[in-house]
């Protein structure tokens, strides 16, 4: 709905923006100058007055994502995402289930992100090799962090996380087998 608003502006309709939009537009300054408990805050109150919204849900939860706040994240996050199911909402939920450690949850918004959003995001696809690896699933781990690395050949995150799935994944292959592949 901040969209709109700014859209209605720019055709010259000289309007006040509602409550739900002010208090929208002071979450995103607050969370852009690292104040994110102000953020959530507002956020709130946007979502208070429009709860039919996804947008607030989503910027609260990144904001609590932000703030190490992983639950209320999470929690925020899911609801909007049932409202709007979209990549960036699905990105932001895998993120906070990652941080919480909940793989499994993660591995699948993760997926999400890639088919909903823009698959040339190296984040995404650096992260979901990232869980793909905590879930032993190492082949998939490489593959994830293989397109990271050819999307941004810069990221060393994607080739150290690659490094380790690589050396997981020796590690499973029996001694003899890795003596023949030496030769």
């Amino acid at each position: 709905f901040l969209g709109a608003a700014t859209g209605l502006a720019s055709i010259g309709l000289a309007l006040r923006p509602s409550r739900a939009v002010r208090q929208y537009t002071h979450g995103v300054a607050a969370f852009q100058a690292g104040d994110f408990a102000q953020a959530i805050s507002n956020f709130a109150q946007a979502h208070q007055e429009r709860p039919h919204a996804y947008q607030p849900l989503l910027a609260r939860g990144q904001a609590f994502c932000e703030n190490g706040d992983y639950w209320h994240a999470k929690s925020d996050l899911l609801r909007a995402y049932k409202m709007a199911p979209q990549g960036c909402t699905a990105e932001w939920l895998a993120y906070s289930l990652t941080c919480e450690r909940d793989f499994l949850g993660a591995l699948g918004f993760w997926d999400k992100a890639v088919m909903d959003h823009d698959h040339g995001r190296t984040a995404v696809w650096n992260n979901r090799g990232f869980v793909a690896q905590r879930r032993d699933a190492h082949a998939k781990a490489i593959d994830d962090l293989t397109a990271a690395i050819s999307l941004s050949p810069d990221c060393q995150t994607a080739y150290h996380n690659r490094a380790l799935a690589y050396s997981k994944l020796a590690a499973r292959v029996p001694t003899r087998s890795r003596q023949y592949h030496q030769l």
